[in-house]
């Protein structure tokens, strides 16, 4: 589907199901559905070493402060 379909519409109700039809395929295109098993669930690659020192020093402050 084209951006066409929405633009050369002259019904609104058409023209935004065509949208809302237009972002929901490019969505789940580019989010896919992956399974995740319990043991990676906990895994966070981006949460690295730094991110935790820093989480740790703001629990320090909240319970010490």
């Amino acid at each position: 589907m084209s951006w066409k379909t929405v633009y050369n519409q002259n019904d609104t109700n058409i023209a935004y199901n065509n949208f809302i039809k237009i972002l929901t395929d490019a969505y789940e295109q580019s989010f896919t559905v992956t399974r995740l098993s319990r043991r990676r669930l906990k895994d966070k690659p981006w949460f690295t070493k730094a991110l935790k020192k820093a989480v740790e020093l703001k629990i320090n402050c909240i319970k010490n402060g």
